[in-house]
């Protein structure tokens, strides 16, 4: 009797032990619980379908995570951080649950991959709202660019044989941006602006830019051809060379801005249907007819240039059909004949030379004992017109050929033709 007593006793203790090892088992996986609410879920992450749910979880707050950072240029560490700390949290929590190592390894892996996609949308954000273009062409790999829409695109590279079309709504705005373009266009215009009201060619800040056109388009017949009118600026320079007919022709405006140009033309340098106006710009100008040549006006209100026309008698380094107004600037222009200015601020000076002067020599403007340019003809010429703002009446002007001075001749108002025999 007493050995049953003391057996039953026995079996009571390690009833007691084990209810005491239960009831810790249950109060530490309560904590475990309650630390999965706080941070991941209201469950608590013991079976598969449990990890799971954390993954999704984990991927919808990632999303968000990534949603957010899309608007904001400096999150990507933010959020690659953020998204490091759940995966730790998951990898604590599945430790303290027994979760066995491969669905530990599958959690975080997938955790990681939406981490670096995270960090990818935020790259890709900042750099779109970096980029202030509408559009980026490389020759190289397009060398046929059509622009159908307004807005701003950016031009770069080389091509043997190529082309930029504009071909756009009659209202909307086109800055197309050259920065090193190398634009060869072996049977019509390098630039050609079919439509579009509003065009303006920007030359990228230290850029250099060449455009050359060919074949006989007797339509599209300037390297640029606009049918509409043409804007010009920039701090970059361009240079053009004709193999059909003009360097820069529209049926409408031309407008230069900034910028430094040299122009070869078989025909006229730069012709325009309506209105040439230069504002500001360095301009050297040979043109195979006319340097500068418009059916409308000629206005130059600023810049340096020098202009020259071709060796046919009634050719002009200058022609304007209407009339020629001069503001500001300095301007060279020789060649047989040029239009006079219709109006200017202060006094300009024609040299007149009786005989002609042959190309290849070497002709000197010198005002008030100092050298206002040197020019070196390429084509022979009679004719000589000199615009400065610093032309003022009483002032002397020498002309120099090859190193020998003519006479000196006394400035007077307005117009002053001195002519050397």
């Amino acid at each position: 009797m007493e050995r049953d007593i003391i057996i039953d006793r026995g079996d009571f203790i390690m009833s007691y032990k084990r209810i005491i090892v239960a009831v810790m088992s249950m109060l530490m996986l309560t904590a475990c619980g309650e630390n999965t609410e706080s941070e991941i879920s209201s469950e608590p992450i013991v079976t598969e379908s449990t990890t799971e749910k954390v993954e999704t979880t984990i991927t919808t707050e990632t999303t968000e995570t990534t949603r957010k950072s899309t608007t904001v240029e400096s999150t990507e560490k933010a959020t690659t951080s953020t998204t490091a700390e759940k995966t730790t949290t998951v990898k604590k929590t599945i430790e303290n649950n027994k979760t066995t190592t491969a669905e530990k390894v599958s959690v975080t892996t997938k955790t990681a991959e939406t981490t670096e996609k995270v960090t990818e949308v935020t790259t890709e954000a900042v750099t779109e709202e970096a980029s202030k273009y509408d559009a980026e062409f490389n020759l190289a790999e397009t060398p046929y660019v059509e622009i159908t829409k307004g807005g701003d695109y950016i031009v770069r590279g080389y091509t043997a044989d190529g082309q930029i079309y504009i071909n756009t709504q009659s209202e909307e705005k086109v800055e197309l941006t050259l920065d090193g373009v190398d634009i060869s266009c072996q049977s019509s215009s390098a630039i050609l602006v079919n439509q579009a009201k509003r065009c303006i060619i920007k030359l990228a800040e230290g850029s250099t830019n060449y455009l050359r056109d060919g074949g006989n388009d007797k339509v599209n017949d300037g390297v640029i051809f606009s049918n509409d009118t043409l804007r010009l600026k920039g701090k970059g320079s361009l240079e053009i060379n004709s193999g059909n007919a003009h360097g820069i022709a529209s049926d409408d405006d031309v407008i230069i801005e900034s910028g430094t140009y040299i122009i070869n033309a078989v025909k006229t340098g730069i012709t325009a249907h309506d209105d040439i106006t230069i504002n500001g710009g360095d301009l050297q100008i040979s043109g195979g007819t006319n340097g500068i040549k418009s059916k409308g006006t000629v206005n130059i209100n600023g810049g340096n240039m020098y202009i020259s026309g071709g060796e046919k008698e009634e050719k002009s380094s200058i022609y304007a059909s209407v009339s020629f107004s001069y503001t500001g600037g300095k301007v060279f222009a020789y060649g047989n004949q040029v239009t006079p200015p219709a109006f200017t601020p202060n006094p300009y000076i024609v040299v007149n030379y009786a005989d002609g002067i042959s190309a290849g020599n070497t002709i000197g403007l010198v005002l008030n004992g100092a050298e206002n340019a040197v020019l070196y003809p390429q084509k022979n010429l009679k004719c000589i017109l000199m615009l400065a703002p610093e032309i003022c009446v009483n002032d002397t002007f020498t002309a120099y050929l090859n190193g020998t001075a003519s006479s000196d001749f006394t400035v007077s108002e307005g117009q002053n033709i001195f002519t050397i025999e």
